[in-house]
């Protein structure tokens, strides 16, 4: 089984309130991208910074209830062995958890909070064949392991506006064998619900629920050439494909978030922009302005932007809705953000937004 090294693949964020089956038809694809040239504007800022443990490669992030941080430890494949694959951080002081049950080479994939607490993935790289795992976690004790069958790996999660927790997955390795990866849920309860299985060698990267009740995925194609290789899927909740929207071919979306003008924004390192779409199918893209920033995940802030990381040039992004662009840069050099998460979604409060630093070993806090 091939497992892929995630240091420039999937990824995906979620913006977090702390307030108060059939086969698709033809790719829609709109009569013209509308590209709009972003308008750059810098600022300095005072960004906190956390130093983890030694060792700790903090990728994806997300927060949980009370507030408390959650990180993941990305480690990378046959160099070393470690459980200790999760993180918290609260009143400023950093712990690791450590998996009851994984064994060696095991790497954090997405969270995101769903029902009752911290939901995750843990992929447990040992030897050839490994076992992923989706995570809960609540409190400070050893997290729960759901481990999955039929030799699926677990990949972005996003709960959905069905009270369902989605993700999407793969039978095999994406890409490399024929199976194809799909999207499932499963119920509060633990028991499984719909499903929709995509074609040959196209990956879902990033998930969210969208304002009209469905599901949006971000999705590339990952296996010979084809006609086209990137896309943002609309599903529902029954699990039936109702829209394929045409992304620009090379842009290798990553993360998907639902802003606050009710519109899905995409990252797309392959071509260093932002991408606005409507639930109507109409794609807005938005050029930035540091060369090779390599957007990754993405997450909608309180003042109603939305915040992204910029893996290539070591800043934290912020885009309004009519595409103005701020940067903030991270004053650790080669912090390599990656990960990025919203404190609250209430409109008008001011941002404070949590982030990895990959390359540093730290967790960033940034409050504008």
């Amino acid at each position: 089984m091939l497992r892929l090294n995630l240091a420039s693949t999937i990824a995906v964020a979620f913006a977090l309130t702390a307030c108060s089956g059939g086969a698709p038809g033809a790719p829609t694809v709109p009569t013209a991208y509308q590209s709009v040239q972003s308008r750059p504007r810098t600022t300095e800022t005072a960004i906190t910074e956390y130093p983890v443990p030694t060792g700790i490669k903090p990728r994806y992030i997300t927060i949980g209830p009370g507030g408390i941080v959650w990180f993941g430890n990305d480690v990378d494949v046959g160099s070393t062995t470690s459980r200790e694959v999760l993180g918290r951080l609260h009143g400023g002081a950093i712990q690791m958890l450590s998996l009851p049950a994984a064994t060696q080479n095991t790497f954090m994939g997405f969270a995101t909070t769903w029902h009752d607490g911290v939901w995750a993935v843990a992929v447990d790289n040992n030897i050839d064949e490994g076992q992923d795992y989706l995570v809960r976690a609540n409190g400070v004790k050893a997290p729960a392991l759901f481990p999955s069958s039929d030799d699926t790996q677990y990949w972005a999660l996003a709960a959905g506006p069905d009270g369902r927790l989605w993700n999407a997955n793969c039978l095999e390795a994406c890409g490399e064998f024929p199976q194809g990866a799909f999207l499932s849920s499963r119920n509060p309860d633990g028991s499984s619900g719909p499903n929709y299985r995509f074609s040959n060698y196209y990956n879902a990267t990033g998930l969210a629920a969208g304002p009209d009740g469905n599901l949006y995925a971000a999705v590339r194609y990952a296996g010979p050439p084809g006609p086209h290789d990137s896309y943002v899927y609309k599903f529902s909740t029954s699990g039936t494909v109702l829209q394929q929207i045409l992304l620009p071919d090379g842009s290798n979306p990553e993360g998907i978030t639902l802003g606050s003008d009710g519109k899905l924004w995409v990252t797309e390192p392959g071509t260093n922009q932002i991408a606005r779409v409507t639930t109507s199918g109409a794609v807005t893209q938005f050029s930035l302005p540091a060369a090779n920033a390599q957007p990754q995940q993405i997450a909608g802030g309180a003042d109603g932007a939305l915040w992204f990381a910029e893996f290539g040039a070591d800043a934290i992004g912020r885009i309004t809705t009519n595409g103005t662009v701020t940067q903030y840069a991270i004053p650790t050099p080669n912090a390599q953000p990656f990960g990025i998460a919203s404190v609250t979604n209430c409109p008008g409060a001011h941002a404070t937004l949590w982030f990895t630093e990959y390359g540093a070993g730290k967790i960033g806090k940034l409050h504008v």
